[in-house]
């Protein structure tokens, strides 16, 4: 199975342990779906939480050829920018210098998902040319703990990064190359690490994946061509990317930019 495919049945089996728990002893025909989605909602269940939950249920239902009115679901709120900007970007990474969480953070800021984070193994990190090989991802479970299934050979997580920060590339030449991960599920809490050092400078705390993100937008900033930016980041289509580029664009500056054009 992939990483995606894995996450997701583990995402399932997380909402049909936690989720709608007063109506699992129920007959399907005496439940008040409305009602149940409202319980949800009073609970403290964040809107997508809800939505990815009666999504799994509406399924369910579909496929047992059962009847059922739609409930009313709560409205999803917009996302907030999840990513450092480009000034915020060089803050970060100075704050993390010698800390624990500094080698994983840097990996993110390269793009890195955390599962192919957890799952880099130092034959995976070509010295002499300075690039990193993804070519599997560890995932933590329910029921097996942390797997690392590889990844498919067409998928296009199976890339090649090239080291863009200094100091990244003096970390992985510290790494015990006899150690089976460079990382591995050793740093388990590296998301609350990032997201302390966001605190303590007063930057969004974005955690590993808003790491990624900032990668895209840096990108962004530095002049990139979207498709530069999707090749190396792994995107399978240009949506996620998309978002981040519109939310930078920089409307005032290209006003001027033509202004300027029609004043020649």
């Amino acid at each position: 199975k992939s990483t995606r495919a894995i996450s997701t049945i583990d995402g399932y089996k997380n909402i049909r342990r936690n989720r709608f728990r007063y109506f699992m002893d129920v007959s399907v025909s005496d439940i008040d779906f409305q009602q149940m989605i409202d319980d949800e909602i009073a609970s403290g269940a964040s809107s997508k939480t809800v939505h990815n939950a009666w999504g799994l249920c509406a399924s369910a239902l579909k496929l047992a050829g059962i009847d059922f009115d739609t409930p009313a679901l709560p409205r999803m709120s917009r996302a907030e920018r999840n990513w450092l900007d480009y000034n915020q970007v060089q803050i970060f990474v100075a704050a993390i210098e010698g800390k624990p969480c500094e080698l994983g953070a840097l990996l993110a800021l390269h793009s890195l998902r955390r599962s192919e984070i957890f799952g880099l193994r130092p034959s995976d990190y070509d010295k002499k040319n300075e690039i990193i090989h993804i070519r599997g991802a560890m995932v933590s479970t329910i029921q097996s703990g942390w797997v690392r299934p590889e990844l498919n050979k067409n998928d296009t997580s199976r890339r090649d990064i090239p080291i863009i920060i200094p100091k990244l590339k003096v970390l992985l030449d510290a790494v015990d190359m006899k150690t089976e991960y460079i990382i591995g599920d050793r740093q388990k809490n590296l998301y609350r690490e990032i997201n302390a050092v966001c605190r303590e400078n007063d930057l969004p705390e974005v955690g590993l994946h808003g790491l990624r993100h900032s990668f895209a937008s840096l990108a962004y900033h530095l002049g990139w061509k979207k498709l530069s930016t999707q090749q190396i980041g792994g995107w399978k289509n240009s949506k996620i990317l998309d978002s981040i580029y519109t939310h930078n664009a920089d409307l005032e500056n290209d006003i001027d930019i033509m202004r300027d054009y029609f004043r020649v």
